[in-house]
């Protein structure tokens, strides 16, 4: 104070003008000196009073200063440092400023966001207003509306039963008083043993009618607001069921009650700001869905008394958050404890009390907490009292724990869910939690792009085109783009530039653009000869490759691609092959190249004309239902090296003929799957006559059977008889998921999900089953929406895919599905590892069938050996086949040297079919078979996995109508002599043209 004191003298007192430096400036002397040394003096008070007495409350700071004066008490609330009173006449503390803590200032949002930040904490569904500024938000105690009524005693303290629920301020009264009267406006704390004790007041002077008065006390969290006043008939009252007050006589600042008046009302509402907890820059968003309730998602209803004790509810909170309200229905007006429990093993131990409270008798006890809870906690209660909540008799729902007396811990039983008590509990999270879908729009997409050979035509059975079974093998939704007799540069031109569906057009139906692919696979090569009326130059057609490519990446999807399938054209012109290829490592693009494989299985000469569309002796076109599997089985293998595995898709899929009841639809894995359902049609061509399924030759006309997948996406409904699959793969995982609903939109269908712990009894599993799964409902909300809880989750979100039945008898319309979660998504993909090609010593003597009598092989049953090429051996090298039943096996051991240092990897190839009687291939047949590849221990005694006394190690391989390479890779291990190969299959009419077996390295 000196120096700036000494500083504006020295200035003011400076010389003056030349003719009188004597001369004072009495102008400056009254501008500055004065108010600086006021200012100091200022300064120097505040500084005193800050380094002054902190009071406990405001009845010590009364009685330690005199009127006028200020003082300052200290907050319990971690935002509030003190709260400054002024010491007014009655004597009476006055608020006149609150400090806020350096906590509280850290996490205050600057001014640019307050007016975002204190929108974004607006509660969803908040029943008393929105939020006051970002730091606070109102409620109102009370009746809403004070009206006039009966008497109430003078000389009596009255206090509203309700606990406040956060710190903050009582901003205003407004009261029905039947006289004038002089009204104290109170604080009270509570204490266990319910004693009330009065912290601060306010007086103020009623006039007869309706009184407001701004009053601006502050209270901490769970105390309470009171009335008082020495003439009767200060407030009025109401005969009401509600939730009370509560009644005594002030003697010393406190008075002791522990009951409420749950029959009266006092006509006074009480507006007050509470303090938000959360920091202002946090999103606290509504989840008051099926995962944001803990017990009731309804409104609470009325029934029997709940008895004295404690009361647990069985489902945990979902995640980190904060507990907003209890809703509860009672039968008598009861004290109560609302804690937070943590399990540990068995034992249900309380955490922390929330709120101590009395419940009103009748009605619904609306309870904000504003409490923060963590994931995995439990809401418990506790009460001495029956009837302070009631219960409905129900089947299986609402589980709680219970034990008979107030305790703070107690070993769970088995949860109680004949009865629901009528319980709601709604947590919020404190950051926005994202909604993710999957749709049929937005699932991971595989655009197939040819000519004739994707497009379909005369060859093609219905449903039975290659694509179809590259389809039901893959988690991708597929589409196809394929135009007959196309050229590169006439699909370039026609559906990638100008984006034009495939004719004729429906409204529904989509260009190539529109189709929004994740990944374009592209079969270059047939029409692009070098020579007839298609044919163009080499150069021109490498140009038109990197055109495509380049075209298609700029969609937004990744880019795969593979020259003809077939070896007759590349072999004779190996300029594409190698030009290809060339291109895409230039264009940083995935190639696949399928020849060196089909080469092994395309099939012997003479062709059997009926599997192949202009089939000749020495050349083939395109493929029947049959020959399709050389595509769907090589491009399936092949893009499994170069995709990763699918982000997200909804599969759609029909019963097959002979499933007609919800436990004959259940499976376990793809396979499984398959033969139980197929899937809804995709774009292609197909034959007017099914009966040519095996004379394609003879089959001349076709049709356009058209996307379903497409129809849906455009708005149009499909029809389904009875029974519907909806297979999804979603882009999250358990640890982020909250709920998963399936949204169809119309209520009146029934929903079961795949579920692989439909019980917690082991008796209710059945023994050696074909899957451990079953249907399980999934309950509605009337509107469409069917959802799964984050706590029923485990066994039925299988990794990332969810497997849903629809149901309705005597069929309905599907329209779009969506599945649907709140949560976090993009779940972890890990890339797959190429395997390095098998190179090593082979290490099965025999892998022919060298003669009639299979030597070299121990054979059970009686395989059929065939010498007769007429339906075309894999190719012109295999002499002998054998046709295989269900009772049949072939056996040889291996040969190997073992190595005690490392593991020694092997690869064991089967290249069997699926060869069922000429004509049964039908739209709905199940095609597929399974080569059953197993590895025997031989032992000496005992009984292994198969009952001969040997274990089985097996691995189950699809197989489908055309010949294919089954392939298993297994660790060599370091004992000789004792392992053997052993081949069987699960369904009759396979055929084995050749076992395998090598080392790797």
């Amino acid at each position: 104070m000196a120096t700036v004191v000494t500083d504006v003298i020295k200035s003011v007192f400076a010389d003056g003008p030349t003719s009188n430096p004597e001369q004072v400036n009495k102008a400056r002397v009254r501008q500055e000196v004065g108010p600086t040394i006021d200012s100091e003096l200022d300064r120097i008070t505040n500084l005193a009073f800050e380094a002054g007495d902190v009071y406990a409350n405001t009845a010590a700071g009364l009685a330690g200063t005199t009127i006028g004066q200020q003082f300052r008490v200290a907050s319990a609330d971690p935002n509030v440092a003190s709260y400054t009173y002024r010491h007014d006449s009655g004597p009476v503390a006055t608020l006149i400023a609150t400090t806020p803590s350096v906590a509280a200032l850290a996490t205050k949002a600057d001014a640019s966001a307050l007016a975002v930040t204190a929108a974004q904490t607006t509660r969803a569904d908040d029943r008393s207003g929105a939020l006051s500024s970002g730091f606070s938000r109102s409620l109102v105690f009370g009746a809403s509306s004070p009206a006039t009524g009966d008497n109430a005693a003078g000389s009596i303290q009255f206090v509203h039963a309700a606990a406040t629920p956060g710190a903050g301020v009582l901003r205003q009264v407004t009261l029905y008083s039947m006289v004038a009267a002089l009204v104290e406006i109170s604080i009270f704390s509570r204490s266990d043993a319910d004693l009330f004790a009065r912290l601060r007041y306010k007086t103020a002077q009623t006039v007869v009618g309706l009184n407001t008065f701004q009053v601006d006390l502050p209270f901490d969290t769970e105390q309470y607001i009171g009335l008082r006043s020495d003439t009767a008939g200060f407030i009025s009252t109401l005969t009401v069921d509600n939730i009370g007050h509560f009644a005594g006589t002030l003697s010393s600042g406190t008075f002791t009650d522990s009951t409420s008046a749950p029959t009266v009302q006092l006509q006074a509402s009480f507006a007050i700001d509470v303090f938000n907890r959360q920091p202002i820059v946090e999103t606290l968003t509504d989840i008051s869905t099926a995962s944001g309730f803990v017990g009731l998602q309804t409104t609470p209803a009325t029934g029997t008394n709940f008895p004295t004790g404690t009361l647990v509810l069985a489902d945990p909170v979902k995640e980190d958050g904060y507990l907003d309200y209890i809703e509860m229905t009672a039968n008598a007006g009861a004290n109560i404890e609302i804690c937070l429990f943590e399990r540990f093993g068995i034992t249900l131990v309380k955490a922390q009390r929330l709120r101590r409270l009395t419940v009103s008798k009748t009605g619904v006890n609306h309870i904000d907490i504003q409490a923060d809870v963590r994931a995995g906690q439990l809401i418990g209660f506790r009460s001495p009292d029956s009837g302070w909540a009631t219960s409905v008799a129900v089947t299986g729902a609402n589980p709680h724990y219970r034990a008979d007396t107030v305790v703070d811990s107690f070993d769970q039983a088995a949860a109680f869910t004949g009865s629901a008590p009528q319980i709601r509990v709604v947590v919020r999270t404190k950051y926005a939690s994202s909604v993710n879908r999957v749709t049929l729009d937005n699932a991971s997409r595989l655009v197939i792009i040819s000519s004739s050979y994707a497009a379909g035509g005369a060859w093609t059975l219905k449903d039975k085109h290659w694509v179809a079974a590259f389809s039901a093998a893959s988690d991708f939704n597929v589409e196809v783009m394929g135009i007959g007799g196309s050229t590169m540069r006439h699909m370039l031109n026609t559906r990638v530039r100008s984006n034009q569906s495939l004719p004729p057009i429906l409204a529904y139906e989509k260009g190539i653009r529109d189709y929004r692919g994740t990944t374009f696979f592209v079969e270059f090569g047939w029409n692009d000869a070098f020579s007839g009326t298609l044919g163009v130059s080499y150069a021109q057609y490498l140009q038109d490759s990197r055109e495509m490519i380049e075209s298609l990446r700029s969609l937004g999807g990744q880019v795969v691609a593979s020259h003809e399938w077939q070896p007759a054209y590349d072999r004779a012109n190996p300029v594409t092959q190698i030009g290809i290829e060339l291109l895409c490592r230039e264009m940083g693009v995935d190639f696949i190249n399928p020849i060196p494989n089909t080469l092994r299985v395309r099939g012997s000469s003479p062709f059997y004309a009926g599997f192949w569309d202009s089939g000749g002796a020495t050349s083939t076109n395109h493929q029947g239902a049959r020959s399709g599997y050389i595509l769907s089985d090589e491009f399936n293998r092949l893009l499994r090296t170069v995709m990763p595995r699918t982000q997200r898709s909804v599969k759609i899929f029909r019963p097959r003929s002979g499933f007609s009841t919800i436990d004959d639809l259940i499976f376990g894995d793809r396979y499984g799957r398959t033969k139980r359902w197929r899937e809804i049609s995709l774009q292609h061509r197909s034959m007017l006559d099914p009966t040519k399924v095996d004379a394609v030759n003879e089959s001349a006309d076709s049709e356009l059977i058209r996307s379903e997948y497409l129809a849906l996406r455009g708005g149009q409904a499909i029809s389904i008889s009875d029974y519907a699959l909806i297979d999804a793969v979603i882009d999250g995982q358990i640890g982020t998921i909250n709920d998963l609903s399936l949204v169809l939109g119309d209520p009146s269908l029934t929903v079961y999900v795949r579920d692989a712990l439909f019980s917690t009894t082991a008796a209710d599993y059945p023994t050696n089953p074909p899957t451990v799964c079953k249907w399980t409902a999934v309950a509605g909300d009337g509107n469409g929406r069917f959802t799964i809880p984050s706590a029923s989750l485990p066994g039925k979100l299988h990794g990332d895919n969810v497997s849903f039945l629809v149901y309705k008898s005597g069929g309905f319309s599907l329209s779009a599905p969506v599945v649907e979660w709140r949560g976090g998504c993009c779940k972890s993909v890990l890339p797959r590892l190429p395997e390095r090609e098998a190179r090593g010593a082979a290490i099965l003597p025999v892998s022919t069938f060298v003669d009639g009598s299979l030597t070299g092989w121990t054979v059970t049953g009686a395989p059929a050996v065939s010498t007769d090429k007429t339906y075309q051996f894999p190719r012109d090298s295999v002499a002998r086949i054998i046709t295989m039943g269900t009772s049949d096996s072939i056996e040889q051991p291996f040969t190997y040297s073992i190595d005690p240092v490392r593991g020694r990897e092997a690869e064991i190839v089967v290249t069997a079919r699926h060869f069922p009687a000429l004509g049964s291939i039908t739209s709905d047949s199940f095609d597929l078979a399974q080569v059953l590849v197993g590895l025997v221990f031989h032992t000496t005694g005992g009984v292994g996995a198969d009952g001969d006394g040997n274990y089985v190690m097996l691995q189950q391989v699809p197989v489908g109508l055309w010949w294919k390479n089954c392939t298993v890779r297994f660790t060599v291990p370091p004992i000789a002599g004792l392992l053997s190969l052993r081949v069987r299959v699960d369904t009759a009419n396979v055929q084995i043209a050749e076992v395998t077996a090598q080392l790797v390295d």
